[in-house]
């Protein structure tokens, strides 16, 4: 059974060893000097993990970041302020397995916009 592009598992291992020594292209495109002034990003899953990590280092970086998470509402959020030192994360519960979740989600972003543009 294949769930990719692989159909045999040790040549998806192979591959991924082969992965670890061979030239990362893009390794060097999202380096320190990046910055996102003036960026609003979306990130899910922020409430812990990576999406945690990736939201404190693009709040330090100058953007605007809306966690999206089902859980640890507000912890999360206050945790991330406090490790980027600004302000600028804000919180939004958003369940990916529940479509009702995303659609008041996406609604709830919509109106906030429109309410702001007023």
């Amino acid at each position: 059974m294949s769930h990719g592009r692989f159909n045999n598992p040790l040549i998806a291992a192979l591959t991924g060893f082969f992965d670890l020594f061979r030239a990362q292209p893009l390794r060097d495109r999202f380096g320190p000097s990046i910055r996102f002034d003036q960026q609003r990003v979306l990130i899910t899953g922020a409430n812990s993990g990576l999406g945690f990590a990736a939201a404190v280092d693009v709040a330090r970086r100058g953007g605007h970041v809306t966690m999206a998470c089902r859980s640890q509402i507000p912890e999360a959020g206050e945790a991330a302020r406090k490790l980027s030192g600004t302000d600028t994360i804000e919180m939004r519960r958003c369940d990916l397995a529940d479509l009702n979740s995303i659609h008041e989600f996406v609604e709830g972003l919509v109106r906030d916009e429109a309410g702001s543009m007023s």
